[in-house]
């Protein structure tokens, strides 16, 4: 285990990221803004939902 909890994880920075193995630099950019992006996710999640898509 990387970061010893969930919590641990968000708070992580990108350069931490890095040091696990498979996770690339996309990736790694991606978990440092999940807070922008987790409201349109969850939008689209509902749209999703809505319209029966399965995901």
């Amino acid at each position: 285990m990387h970061f010893g909890s969930t919590i641990a994880i968000f708070k992580a920075s990108a350069k931490e990221w890095q040091t696990v193995t498979g996770l690339g630099e996309y990736a790694c950019k991606g978990l440092t803004t999940w807070e922008k992006a987790y409201p349109k996710a969850k939008q689209q999640r509902k749209f999703l939902e809505k319209y029966q898509v399965e995901y």
